[in-house]
């Protein structure tokens, strides 16, 4: 009986060590894991969401708005771009509690380099901040070298109507 109970406290002790080394507490520090488009992606789609996947919670309401505060898109020129920001709460969506997703309310325009910029403030739940500031750089697709295509083969059209234009003659 003895033994039965000894037993029990054991078990129980390690599953709770067990539980509590998984979590979103202690000195875990946060990191930013994955994101897409994934830093340097290229030929991104101009309607493109950015979703940021960090090794933390940082959805909870407790760093909600700090984490969006810091958290910004920048066009070519360092322009803010203007987005919502969708963070799911951590309390209806635990597999969503390490997410952050920026939309932009327009679409991104065609061959702009952009940049995610993330403070140093950004933080999780547990307290610790990322320290220091990550960027992610992705350029979308479409832009300059099919702009110099399409004018070119306007060019090319417009010299020949000119010349049978002028052949007619």
């Amino acid at each position: 009986m003895k033994k039965t109970i000894v037993l029990t406290i054991i078990l129980t002790m390690l599953l709770t060590l067990t539980a509590y080394a998984s979590g979103d507490s202690g000195d875990k520090p946060l990191n930013l894991e994955t994101s897409i488009p994934e830093d340097g992606g290229t030929e991104i789609s101009m309607d493109t969401e950015i979703q940021l996947d960090f090794s933390n919670n940082v959805a909870n309401e407790k760093v909600r708005e700090i984490n969006m505060e810091n958290i910004m898109l920048l066009d070519g020129n360092g322009n803010e771009v203007e987005v919502d920001y969708d963070i799911a709460d951590d309390q209806l969506y635990p597999d969503l509690k390490r997410t952050i997703k920026l939309i932009p309310k327009e679409s991104l325009k065609g061959g702009t380099i952009y940049q995610v910029v993330i403070g140093p403030e950004v933080q999780a739940k547990n307290g610790n901040a990322i320290g220091e500031e990550v960027t992610i750089s992705f350029t979308t697709a479409g832009g300059s070298s099919n702009t110099i295509l399409y004018v070119g083969i306007g060019l090319i059209l417009v010299a020949g109507i000119v010349y049978f234009i002028k052949r007619k003659k």
